[in-house]
């Protein structure tokens, strides 16, 4: 599996991961693909209509939920140097 990748309907799908395979760990709990899928939608719905979004997220599990997000949008993400 790739990671991303485009869908039939040409829009980006964050993860081909069956539902329930964890595939990040919040601390030491573990998220599934599907709770993922979701947080990644329920941000991407909340984000601005702009060309770039610059993350911030110091969390690891935040921080890729907010860069699927702007993938799923086609937007550009500014990363921190550190």
């Amino acid at each position: 599996m790739t990671g991303v990748e485009s869908g039939a309907d040409g829009r980006l799908s964050v993860l081909r991961h069956a539902p329930d395979a964890v595939v990040a760990l919040r601390g030491e709990v573990p998220a599934t693909a599907k709770a993922f899928r979701s947080d990644v939608t329920a941000l991407g719905a909340l984000l601005p209509d702009k060309a770039f979004l610059v993350n911030l997220c110091q969390d690891r599990y935040h921080f890729m939920v907010g860069f699927a997000a702007a993938l799923m949008r086609g937007q550009v993400t500014l990363m921190p140097s550190v």
